[in-house]
């Protein structure tokens, strides 16, 4: 791991997790912020180094477009379920796919997924549970996730420089909101408006 001391604790303890993993389907659990595209760089590097191919999909081509960012060739998840069966190539070689904001992924999607993969594939799950949710029915991700998958987690912020807003935003992530709220009223950053038209006149205004 020498060859990653750029990445911070969290980024790292997530790279070994994924790597130890023999689990076919893998999670990397990460809110905005917490530097998941700099932990991806790593996992894709790391993996090629064990002559994986390492290819990312996306819901969105938005998401499909931050995946590249990591050096991933990447295209959406719906463009690869429209060529069919031929959508996943033969176990020629060993294969890792990357599927970021996984939350975004349907139901059918995920499954017609899944179950064209190969022995010699392996799949990482990309996402955050609390952001949006497929349009369509189901929530693969969340529940791939409640049924046990081994999950590697980002809970470090990257963006914030602050201290003491990144301790706010970390709790945050983690959904500790009264824990986040109670802090920033002792950091002196909550102001309270009372009456209500003072405070919709208040919303308007910003």
């Amino acid at each position: 791991m020498r060859q990653y001391g750029h990445l911070n604790v969290s980024q790292r303890t997530a790279l070994q997790e994924i790597l130890a993993s023999r689990d076919q389907v893998t999670a990397l659990e990460g809110s905005t912020g917490t530097g998941k595209t700099t932990a991806l760089a790593a996992v894709r590097d790391a993996t090629e180094r064990e002559r994986y191919h390492v290819e990312g999909f996306a819901p969105t081509s938005r998401a499909a477009h931050k995946l590249a960012e990591a050096g991933i060739e990447s295209s959406t998840l719906q463009r690869l379920l429209l060529r069919g069966e031929q959508g996943i190539p033969a176990a020629d070689q060993k294969r890792l796919y990357v599927v970021d904001e996984s939350s975004l992924a349907t139901t059918k999607q995920m499954h017609a997924f899944l179950e064209r993969l190969g022995g010699e594939n392996r799949v990482l799950l990309v996402g955050d549970v609390r952001q949006h949710e497929a349009v369509d029915a189901g929530r693969p991700y969340y529940q791939l996730q409640e049924a046990g998958i081994r999950t590697a987690h980002l809970d470090e912020s990257v963006r914030q420089r602050d201290p003491e807003l990144k301790t706010v935003i970390e709790q945050l992530s983690r959904g500790d909101v009264h824990s986040a709220l109670e802090g920033l009223d002792q950091q002196g950053r909550g102001h309270e408006i009372g009456p209500r038209e003072e405070r919709l006149t208040a919303v308007a205004n910003e």
